[in-house]
């Protein structure tokens, strides 16, 4: 969706990144996803604020101005020409999302990018968890929704209706730590947030205790995204089912 209005409405090539938990992503707990963040960055090579703030990486842009969050962040900041050219982003990704029969979602590419997470977790950092129930369960969501897509024109109500169900299961576990109840500070996270401290397991000495307390915290974290996955698997399940 977001490469699509971008190159309909910008003619620019999406080149952004995982979005970072910020004030506009307060509702990833209950499952609702977003999308974008800052539209429109300085050219590289100014000073940039946001990764000054954030971190940087995995962008062709320097981020926001210096001005960025300051007294001085006024209305002469403002290209009148960008501000429309950027509106004009936003309106085409949420005509798509209010127009469309079914909304242009893909759950399928959510499921790699798990797999993706998961593997260099499994080995990596995370080499000492066994997260091969989280992997198959990965794999077969993806296959799953391979299936729904072949069907997506025949009953678009219910297909609309499974995808936010997919969301409301999915969102949490990839981009937060807890669930519907917590909530996250604005910070960056990587996907799959709960298992972040496997970078940590593999400095603690093996048999310590902070080693063992971590390593059982862990294990219900992979317990966790294994218990969504067969949720979204079954989902999709009933959904095919008729």
């Amino acid at each position: 969706l977001a490469r699509d209005a971008l190159a309909a409405r910008a003619g620019q090539e999406f080149t952004g990144r995982r979005t970072e938990r910020a004030g506009d992503q307060s509702f990833w707990g209950i499952g609702v996803p977003s999308i974008f963040a800052n539209m429109s960055e300085q050219p590289a090579g100014e000073t940039n604020a946001s990764a000054a703030v954030f971190g940087g990486g995995l962008r062709r842009g320097a981020g926001t101005g210096w001005w960025w969050h300051t007294p001085h962040d006024t209305e002469d900041k403002i290209d009148p020409d960008i501000l429309v050219r950027d509106t004009r982003v936003y309106q085409h990704a949420v005509w798509r999302l209010l127009a469309s029969p079914v909304p242009p979602l893909d759950y399928a590419e959510a499921a790699r990018e798990l797999t993706t997470r998961l593997e260099a977790l499994q080995q990596g950092d995370g080499r000492g968890l066994d997260l091969s129930l989280c992997l198959r369960r990965a794999a077969e969501l993806e296959h799953r929704m391979a299936r729904m897509r072949d069907t997506h024109g025949a009953d678009p109500v219910r297909t609309s209706e499974c995808l936010r169900r997919l969301s409301r299961v999915l969102v949490p576990v990839t981009y937060t730590r807890g669930d519907r109840f917590g909530h996250d500070p604005a910070l960056a996270q990587p996907a799959l947030p709960a298992l972040a401290g496997a970078s940590r397991l593999a400095l603690l000495p093996p048999g310590s205790d902070d080693h063992r307390f971590l390593a059982s915290r862990l294990v219900r974290e992979a317990n966790r995204i294994a218990w969504a996955l067969r949720e979204a698997i079954d989902i999709v399940d009933r959904y095919l089912d008729g």
